[in-house]
């Protein structure tokens, strides 16, 4: 494949090789490259038949993210993968898919350990529910 990004073809390579079998399964094919500083900041653009996904390199950190057809190929912008812009960081879209405990316990790990106010919050209209399972 021709990257047409050469400043980000170790990362292309690099990405491509973890990401192979995911790759191939699902029939995604590189559309686009967009490098940005002497390509420490790469994206890459792969098209499927049921969706797009984009592979970023930004200040040494590695994403996916999956979007719609529709999502655009964003450069020289702050990208977010929230679903505000169109795309989603898969390990979030992983972490949706978890059961509540798991996804409870990966946004505990994100805070404090010791905010009891997020942990208050995280029990609003739930305390109830779980006390009954201690009957």
């Amino acid at each position: 494949m021709d990257s047409h990004c050469a400043a980000c073809q170790g990362f292309i390579t690099y990405a491509e090789r973890c990401l192979q079998r995911h790759l191939q399964a699902h029939q995604f094919v590189r559309q686009q490259c967009d490098a940005q500083h002497g390509g420490r900041e790469c994206l890459v653009l792969y098209h499927s038949p049921m969706c797009n996904a984009l592979l970023m390199l930004s200040d040494g950190e590695y994403s996916v993210a999956l979007g719609r057809h529709t999502a655009p190929f964003l450069t020289n912008q702050q990208l977010k993968l929230d679903g505000s812009q169109g795309w989603y960081n898969v390990l979030d879209l992983l972490d949706r898919q978890a059961n509540q405990l798991q996804r409870l316990w990966h946004s505990f790990n994100r805070h404090k350990s010791n905010d009891l106010t997020w942990v208050a919050k995280q029990l609003d209209g739930k305390l109830a529910q779980l006390i009954t399972l201690f009957n």
